[in-house]
């Protein structure tokens, strides 16, 4: 009797494909000279101090 395959299974398959996926991206990143930075933890790459959130409120209704 043939065995079927559990979502578990099909799981665990998925994880793998992704991480080898990413693992051969991250790889041909860095060989065409691409750099990772290894950020503290708890720090944003936001810059809060420079914020350009022009928000413009308008009443006037478009009429078509």
């Amino acid at each position: 009797m043939a065995k079927k395959k559990s979502s578990l299974d099909n799981k665990n398959n998925s994880t793998l494909t992704t991480s080898t996926s990413i693992q051969q991206q991250t790889e041909a990143y860095l060989k065409s000279g691409g750099e990772i930075n290894i950020i503290q933890s708890g720090v944003s790459g936001l810059n809060h101090q420079k914020s350009n959130k022009h928000i413009t409120i308008n009443s006037n209704k478009v009429k078509a």
